[in-house]
């Protein structure tokens, strides 16, 4: 693990037998604990929203799509509350329908802003883009 941009990517005070990754400067826990669009700012986010959401951490999984492709869609859904999730793979823009009328809250995403409602009929979703939108 790259902890710091200390020696040796505060992994250890001794030399380590393997050279540490040429990146440890940049890409670490102490740099990435304090940008807010960080990997590992939103892995923490990822999990204090399963915690918090019973359709994500035990709620019955559902694929939208169910074709090979892209883009991954699946709804998780518990009692009143419910979850979809939208995964682009590919390195372009996609048209998405859930075929689903109003608007949701945008729960968490990589490209947009939390809170931020959103169109399940029509999601234009950029390259690399996930998406959980529902009501938490």
């Amino acid at each position: 693990m790259q902890w710091d941009d200390s020696q040796y990517a505060g992994f250890s005070k001794a030399k380590p037998w393997l050279p540490v990754n040429s990146d440890y400067r940049h890409k670490n826990v102490n740099a990435q604990s304090k940008d807010k669009n960080s990997l590992l700012t939103f892995y923490k986010s990822l999990i204090w929203l399963r915690k918090r959401s019973n359709a994500l951490s035990i709620g019955d999984l559902e694929f939208i799509d169910k074709e090979p492709g892209e883009v991954l869609i699946y709804k998780r859904k518990y009692g009143d509350e419910e979850v979809n999730v939208v995964l682009n793979f590919s390195k372009r823009h996609q048209a998405v329908n859930i075929d689903k009328e109003g608007k949701e809250r945008l729960l968490l995403g990589t490209h947009r802003n939390e809170g931020e409602e959103v169109s399940l009929n029509k999601l234009d979703i950029q390259p690399y883009e996930v998406l959980i939108i529902g009501s938490v």
